[in-house]
Protein backbone atom coordinates (compact mmCIF):
# COMPACT_ATOMS: atom_id res chain seq x y z
CA UNK A 1 0.00 0.00 0.00
CA UNK A 2 2.69 2.77 1.25
CA UNK A 3 5.47 3.11 3.29
CA UNK A 4 8.26 5.45 4.79
CA UNK A 5 11.47 5.28 5.28
CA UNK A 6 14.34 7.71 6.52
CA UNK A 7 17.38 8.40 5.40
CA UNK A 8 20.15 11.16 6.23
CA UNK A 9 21.56 13.25 3.38
CA UNK A 10 23.75 15.84 4.38
CA UNK A 11 23.64 17.25 7.88
CA UNK A 12 19.39 16.32 7.29
CA UNK A 13 17.39 13.58 7.83
CA UNK A 14 15.21 13.44 5.95
CA UNK A 15 11.36 10.84 5.57
CA UNK A 16 10.03 9.46 2.13
CA UNK A 17 6.76 8.54 1.34
CA UNK A 18 5.84 6.43 -1.10
CA UNK A 19 3.19 4.45 -2.33
CA UNK A 20 1.86 6.69 -5.25
CA UNK A 21 2.06 5.15 -8.58
CA UNK A 22 2.25 8.37 -9.90
CA UNK A 23 3.01 12.25 -9.90
CA UNK A 24 2.23 14.25 -6.20
CA UNK A 25 0.32 16.84 -7.68
CA UNK A 26 -1.10 18.40 -4.89
CA UNK A 27 -1.18 17.81 -1.11
CA UNK A 28 -2.19 19.78 2.21
CA UNK A 29 -2.18 19.50 6.40
CA UNK A 30 -5.21 18.85 8.58
CA UNK A 31 -6.52 21.98 10.59
CA UNK A 32 -5.36 20.46 13.81
CA UNK A 33 -2.24 19.43 11.89
CA UNK A 34 -2.13 15.79 12.21
CA UNK A 35 -1.92 14.24 8.86
CA UNK A 36 -0.78 14.53 5.48
CA UNK A 37 -2.97 14.19 2.38
CA UNK A 38 -1.37 13.60 -0.84
CA UNK A 39 -3.12 14.00 -4.71
CA UNK A 40 -1.97 11.83 -7.29
CA UNK A 41 -1.59 11.18 -11.00
CA UNK A 42 -2.48 7.70 -10.09
CA UNK A 43 -6.42 9.08 -9.17
CA UNK A 44 -5.54 7.98 -5.38
CA UNK A 45 -5.58 10.51 -2.27
CA UNK A 46 -3.24 9.05 0.54
CA UNK A 47 -3.34 9.92 4.24
CA UNK A 48 -0.59 9.90 6.56
CA UNK A 49 0.56 9.98 9.94
CA UNK A 50 2.67 13.07 10.29
CA UNK A 51 3.88 11.80 13.90
CA UNK A 52 4.40 8.48 12.94
CA UNK A 53 4.97 9.08 9.28
CA UNK A 54 2.81 6.25 8.28
CA UNK A 55 0.31 5.57 5.57
CA UNK A 56 -3.68 5.69 7.60
CA UNK A 57 -5.69 5.31 4.34
CA UNK A 58 -6.02 5.15 0.15
CA UNK A 59 -8.88 6.99 -0.77
CA UNK A 60 -10.27 5.52 -4.72
CA UNK A 61 -12.59 5.96 -6.61
CA UNK A 62 -11.85 8.68 -9.16
CA UNK A 63 -11.34 7.52 -12.46
CA UNK A 64 -8.58 10.32 -13.90
CA UNK A 65 -5.48 11.72 -11.95
CA UNK A 66 -5.93 13.93 -8.48
CA UNK A 67 -5.26 17.41 -9.28
CA UNK A 68 -6.13 19.28 -6.21
CA UNK A 69 -6.74 18.60 -2.51
CA UNK A 70 -8.29 19.78 0.58
CA UNK A 71 -9.00 19.38 3.87
CA UNK A 72 -11.99 20.24 6.68
CA UNK A 73 -11.45 19.15 10.39
CA UNK A 74 -13.48 15.79 9.68
CA UNK A 75 -12.95 15.54 5.82
CA UNK A 76 -10.79 15.47 2.60
CA UNK A 77 -12.12 17.16 -0.46
CA UNK A 78 -10.47 15.88 -3.65
CA UNK A 79 -10.65 17.33 -7.67
CA UNK A 80 -9.85 15.62 -10.49
CA UNK A 81 -9.75 15.30 -14.14
CA UNK A 82 -12.59 12.99 -14.16
CA UNK A 83 -14.95 16.71 -13.35
CA UNK A 84 -15.82 15.23 -10.04
CA UNK A 85 -15.24 16.67 -6.36
CA UNK A 86 -15.28 13.73 -4.08
CA UNK A 87 -15.27 13.98 0.20
CA UNK A 88 -13.66 11.01 2.22
CA UNK A 89 -14.23 10.23 5.55
CA UNK A 90 -10.50 11.32 6.92
CA UNK A 91 -10.53 8.69 9.53
CA UNK A 92 -12.24 5.78 7.23
CA UNK A 93 -11.14 6.46 3.73
CA UNK A 94 -14.48 6.11 2.53
CA UNK A 95 -16.04 8.50 0.10
CA UNK A 96 -19.68 10.39 1.29
CA UNK A 97 -20.45 12.38 -1.52
CA UNK A 98 -19.42 12.46 -4.95
CA UNK A 99 -19.77 16.81 -6.30
CA UNK A 100 -20.30 16.25 -10.21
CA UNK A 101 -21.30 19.08 -12.66
CA UNK A 102 -18.29 20.18 -14.06
CA UNK A 103 -17.78 19.83 -17.56
CA UNK A 104 -13.70 19.58 -17.51
CA UNK A 105 -10.93 19.14 -15.03
CA UNK A 106 -11.21 21.28 -11.77
CA UNK A 107 -8.07 22.78 -10.87
CA UNK A 108 -8.65 24.10 -7.18
CA UNK A 109 -10.80 23.65 -4.45
CA UNK A 110 -11.40 25.22 -0.92
CA UNK A 111 -13.42 24.25 1.93
CA UNK A 112 -15.08 27.39 3.89
CA UNK A 113 -17.10 25.80 7.20
CA UNK A 114 -20.24 24.63 5.31
CA UNK A 115 -19.23 26.08 1.85
CA UNK A 116 -16.85 24.82 -1.14
CA UNK A 117 -15.74 25.86 -4.08
CA UNK A 118 -14.44 24.68 -7.03
CA UNK A 119 -12.94 26.10 -9.95
CA UNK A 120 -12.53 24.19 -13.52
CA UNK A 121 -11.00 24.20 -17.02
CA UNK A 122 -14.51 24.38 -18.04
CA UNK A 123 -14.69 28.48 -17.10
CA UNK A 124 -16.95 27.94 -14.24
CA UNK A 125 -16.74 28.04 -10.50
CA UNK A 126 -19.25 26.13 -8.27
CA UNK A 127 -20.22 26.74 -4.78
CA UNK A 128 -21.54 23.81 -3.18
CA UNK A 129 -22.95 22.47 0.21
CA UNK A 130 -20.90 20.46 2.27
CA UNK A 131 -23.39 18.80 4.42
CA UNK A 132 -26.08 18.50 1.55
CA UNK A 133 -23.95 18.19 -1.50
CA UNK A 134 -26.42 21.05 -3.27
CA UNK A 135 -24.45 23.02 -5.90
CA UNK A 136 -25.95 26.55 -5.07
CA UNK A 137 -24.28 28.61 -7.28
CA UNK A 138 -22.34 28.30 -10.76
CA UNK A 139 -20.32 31.69 -11.49
CA UNK A 140 -19.77 31.87 -15.20
CA UNK A 141 -18.20 34.77 -16.07
CA UNK A 142 -15.05 33.42 -17.18
CA UNK A 143 -14.65 33.28 -20.93
CA UNK A 144 -11.43 30.31 -20.57
CA UNK A 145 -10.51 27.84 -18.23
CA UNK A 146 -9.98 29.00 -14.45
CA UNK A 147 -6.62 27.79 -13.23
CA UNK A 148 -6.35 29.41 -9.92
CA UNK A 149 -8.08 30.75 -6.85
CA UNK A 150 -8.38 32.13 -3.31
CA UNK A 151 -10.33 33.50 -0.60
CA UNK A 152 -8.92 36.74 1.09
CA UNK A 153 -10.21 37.30 4.67
CA UNK A 154 -11.77 40.65 4.33
CA UNK A 155 -12.13 40.57 7.93
CA UNK A 156 -11.06 44.58 9.58
CA UNK A 157 -14.71 45.76 7.34
CA UNK A 158 -14.59 48.84 5.65
CA UNK A 159 -17.81 49.74 5.46
CA UNK A 160 -18.31 51.01 2.35
CA UNK A 161 -17.10 48.62 0.06
CA UNK A 162 -19.25 46.39 1.38
CA UNK A 163 -22.29 48.21 0.92
CA UNK A 164 -21.70 49.01 -2.13
CA UNK A 165 -20.71 45.00 -2.93
CA UNK A 166 -24.11 44.28 -1.04
CA UNK A 167 -26.33 46.55 -3.68
CA UNK A 168 -25.35 43.96 -6.59
CA UNK A 169 -27.95 41.34 -7.58
CA UNK A 170 -28.47 38.43 -5.11
CA UNK A 171 -28.62 34.74 -5.88
CA UNK A 172 -32.07 33.57 -6.17
CA UNK A 173 -31.57 30.71 -3.75
CA UNK A 174 -30.91 32.43 -0.64
CA UNK A 175 -27.11 31.52 0.43
CA UNK A 176 -25.90 32.74 4.39
CA UNK A 177 -22.44 34.19 2.75
CA UNK A 178 -19.05 33.66 4.82
CA UNK A 179 -18.23 36.91 6.66
CA UNK A 180 -16.19 38.91 5.19
CA UNK A 181 -15.08 36.82 2.52
CA UNK A 182 -13.86 37.81 -1.57
CA UNK A 183 -13.48 34.99 -3.59
CA UNK A 184 -10.92 35.73 -6.35
CA UNK A 185 -10.39 33.54 -9.38
CA UNK A 186 -7.77 34.10 -11.99
CA UNK A 187 -8.26 32.99 -15.79
CA UNK A 188 -6.74 32.06 -18.94
CA UNK A 189 -8.80 34.85 -20.48
CA UNK A 190 -5.67 36.69 -18.84
CA UNK A 191 -7.96 38.80 -16.41
CA UNK A 192 -8.77 37.59 -12.57
CA UNK A 193 -12.43 38.72 -10.87
CA UNK A 194 -13.91 39.06 -7.19
CA UNK A 195 -17.27 37.13 -6.01
CA UNK A 196 -18.99 38.00 -3.15
CA UNK A 197 -20.00 34.49 -2.24
CA UNK A 198 -23.78 34.95 -2.43
CA UNK A 199 -24.33 37.37 -5.52
CA UNK A 200 -24.78 36.30 -8.74
CA UNK A 201 -22.42 38.69 -10.75
CA UNK A 202 -18.38 39.58 -10.21
CA UNK A 203 -18.11 42.81 -7.82
CA UNK A 204 -14.61 43.68 -9.78
CA UNK A 205 -13.08 42.49 -13.34
CA UNK A 206 -9.02 43.32 -12.88
CA UNK A 207 -7.65 43.18 -16.42
CA UNK A 208 -4.52 44.06 -18.13
CA UNK A 209 -2.52 41.15 -18.32
CA UNK A 210 -1.17 39.98 -21.83
CA UNK A 211 -2.03 36.34 -21.14
CA UNK A 212 -3.34 33.89 -18.68
CA UNK A 213 -3.44 34.78 -15.09
CA UNK A 214 -1.54 31.56 -13.04
CA UNK A 215 -1.17 32.87 -9.59
CA UNK A 216 -2.88 35.44 -7.01
CA UNK A 217 -2.35 36.69 -3.68
CA UNK A 218 -4.06 39.40 -1.41
CA UNK A 219 -2.92 41.86 1.13
CA UNK A 220 -6.08 41.90 2.56
CA UNK A 221 -5.04 44.78 5.47
CA UNK A 222 -3.24 47.14 2.29
CA UNK A 223 -6.95 46.26 0.09
CA UNK A 224 -4.59 44.49 -2.65
CA UNK A 225 -4.96 41.91 -5.28
CA UNK A 226 -1.69 40.48 -6.62
CA UNK A 227 -1.76 38.72 -9.73
CA UNK A 228 1.23 36.66 -11.80
CA UNK A 229 0.98 35.79 -15.55
CA UNK A 230 2.20 33.96 -18.22
CA UNK A 231 3.04 37.45 -19.93
CA UNK A 232 6.18 37.69 -17.55
CA UNK A 233 4.97 40.23 -15.19
CA UNK A 234 3.34 40.68 -12.00
CA UNK A 235 0.63 43.51 -11.55
CA UNK A 236 -1.31 44.59 -8.09
CA UNK A 237 -4.40 46.23 -8.07
CA UNK A 238 -6.81 47.82 -5.73
CA UNK A 239 -9.14 45.07 -4.60
CA UNK A 240 -12.29 47.53 -4.67
CA UNK A 241 -11.96 49.52 -8.00
CA UNK A 242 -9.94 46.92 -10.02
CA UNK A 243 -7.68 49.69 -10.55
CA UNK A 244 -3.98 48.85 -11.83
CA UNK A 245 -1.27 49.91 -9.41
CA UNK A 246 1.81 48.71 -10.06
CA UNK A 247 3.54 46.31 -12.93
CA UNK A 248 6.43 44.33 -11.64
CA UNK A 249 8.40 43.01 -14.48
CA UNK A 250 11.94 41.80 -15.33
CA UNK A 251 11.45 37.99 -15.15
CA UNK A 252 12.21 36.54 -18.81
CA UNK A 253 9.43 33.80 -18.54
CA UNK A 254 5.97 32.78 -17.19
CA UNK A 255 5.46 33.55 -13.44
CA UNK A 256 4.27 30.56 -11.71
CA UNK A 257 4.00 31.67 -8.24
CA UNK A 258 4.09 34.92 -5.85
CA UNK A 259 3.66 35.47 -2.54
CA UNK A 260 3.43 38.16 -0.18
CA UNK A 261 5.18 39.10 2.57
CA UNK A 262 4.14 42.59 4.12
CA UNK A 263 5.65 45.16 2.32
CA UNK A 264 7.69 42.69 -0.09
CA UNK A 265 5.98 40.59 -3.23
CA UNK A 266 8.54 37.30 -3.85
CA UNK A 267 7.91 35.91 -7.48
CA UNK A 268 9.68 32.30 -9.33
CA UNK A 269 9.34 32.34 -13.26
CA UNK A 270 9.80 29.71 -15.44
CA UNK A 271 13.14 31.99 -15.95
CA UNK A 272 14.64 29.76 -13.05
CA UNK A 273 14.70 32.83 -10.64
CA UNK A 274 12.55 34.15 -7.96
CA UNK A 275 12.46 38.51 -7.59
CA UNK A 276 12.02 40.04 -4.84
CA UNK A 277 9.99 43.79 -4.90
CA UNK A 278 9.09 46.57 -3.24
CA UNK A 279 5.07 46.48 -3.96
CA UNK A 280 4.73 50.09 -3.14
CA UNK A 281 7.60 51.12 -5.58
CA UNK A 282 7.68 48.44 -7.46
CA UNK A 283 11.54 48.00 -7.29
CA UNK A 284 13.44 44.78 -7.39
CA UNK A 285 15.71 44.38 -4.78
CA UNK A 286 16.90 41.11 -4.99
CA UNK A 287 17.08 38.03 -7.16
CA UNK A 288 17.53 34.89 -5.99
CA UNK A 289 19.41 32.71 -8.53
CA UNK A 290 20.39 29.19 -8.42
CA UNK A 291 17.47 26.79 -10.12
CA UNK A 292 18.30 25.22 -13.01
CA UNK A 293 14.84 25.35 -14.47
CA UNK A 294 11.34 26.47 -13.24
CA UNK A 295 10.85 28.09 -10.37
CA UNK A 296 7.03 25.62 -9.51
CA UNK A 297 6.74 27.19 -5.85
CA UNK A 298 7.54 29.19 -2.92
CA UNK A 299 6.79 29.25 1.04
CA UNK A 300 7.74 31.96 3.25
CA UNK A 301 8.25 31.04 6.77
CA UNK A 302 9.32 33.26 9.28
CA UNK A 303 13.11 34.64 7.94
CA UNK A 304 13.31 32.27 5.35
CA UNK A 305 12.80 32.04 1.62
CA UNK A 306 11.63 28.33 0.76
CA UNK A 307 11.38 27.67 -3.39
CA UNK A 308 11.89 24.53 -5.30
CA UNK A 309 11.80 23.92 -8.69
CA UNK A 310 11.78 21.52 -12.30
CA UNK A 311 15.38 20.50 -11.14
CA UNK A 312 14.02 18.52 -8.43
CA UNK A 313 15.33 20.64 -5.85
CA UNK A 314 14.35 23.11 -2.93
CA UNK A 315 16.17 25.63 -1.41
CA UNK A 316 16.08 27.73 1.18
CA UNK A 317 16.91 31.87 1.24
CA UNK A 318 18.07 34.02 3.69
CA UNK A 319 15.68 36.65 3.06
CA UNK A 320 17.75 39.31 3.62
CA UNK A 321 21.01 38.54 2.08
CA UNK A 322 19.87 36.74 -0.63
CA UNK A 323 22.39 33.67 0.29
CA UNK A 324 20.95 30.41 0.00
CA UNK A 325 21.50 28.87 3.64
CA UNK A 326 20.80 24.90 2.23
CA UNK A 327 19.61 23.24 -0.89
CA UNK A 328 17.46 19.77 0.06
CA UNK A 329 18.36 17.10 -2.83
CA UNK A 330 16.69 13.39 -3.04
CA UNK A 331 14.07 14.27 -5.88
CA UNK A 332 14.79 12.94 -9.07
CA UNK A 333 12.49 14.78 -10.96
CA UNK A 334 10.54 18.07 -10.52
CA UNK A 335 8.70 19.24 -7.30
CA UNK A 336 5.26 20.52 -7.90
CA UNK A 337 4.42 21.52 -4.37
CA UNK A 338 6.40 22.42 -0.98
CA UNK A 339 4.82 23.79 2.50
CA UNK A 340 6.18 24.40 5.80
CA UNK A 341 4.24 22.91 8.70
CA UNK A 342 5.40 22.80 12.49
CA UNK A 343 8.98 23.09 11.42
CA UNK A 344 8.96 20.83 8.85
CA UNK A 345 9.19 20.97 5.32
CA UNK A 346 6.93 18.59 2.93
CA UNK A 347 8.01 18.50 -0.32
CA UNK A 348 5.87 16.64 -3.49
CA UNK A 349 6.87 15.50 -6.33
CA UNK A 350 7.07 13.88 -10.18
CA UNK A 351 9.02 10.84 -9.03
CA UNK A 352 5.82 9.76 -7.09
CA UNK A 353 7.36 10.48 -3.61
CA UNK A 354 6.73 13.08 -0.75
CA UNK A 355 10.04 13.98 1.09
CA UNK A 356 10.09 15.61 4.78
CA UNK A 357 12.88 17.41 5.74
CA UNK A 358 13.39 19.09 9.64
CA UNK A 359 14.03 22.38 9.36
CA UNK A 360 13.86 23.88 12.84
CA UNK A 361 17.73 24.42 13.07
CA UNK A 362 17.54 26.31 9.70
CA UNK A 363 14.52 28.54 10.81
CA UNK A 364 15.50 28.94 14.24
CA UNK A 365 19.24 29.80 13.35
CA UNK A 366 17.74 32.65 10.87
CA UNK A 367 15.15 33.98 13.69
CA UNK A 368 18.27 34.25 15.72
CA UNK A 369 20.31 36.59 13.36
CA UNK A 370 17.10 38.30 12.60
CA UNK A 371 17.52 37.80 8.61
Amino acid sequence: MGSSGSIFSGSSKQHILTGHEGSINDMCISPDGSFLATASEDGTCRVWDIQQKTLKAVMTGHSQYVSCIATSDTHIFTGSADKAVRRWNRHTGECEGVFTGHQSVVTKIIVHGDFLFSASLDKTVRLWSVSTGQCLHVYTEHTRGISTMLLADLSVPDRRLWRKWRSKSALSSPVEEPHKFLLITGSADNSAKAWTPARASSVVTYTGHGSAVICLDVNAGERQLFTGSSDGTARSWDLETGQPLCMYDGHMGPIICLKVYHRLLFTGSADGTVRRWYTDTKECTRVYRGHKNAVTSLVVEGSVLFTSGGDGLTRAWDMKTGDCRKIFRGHEFLINCILVSDHKLYSGSYDKTVRIWDVKPLLCVCYKAKC
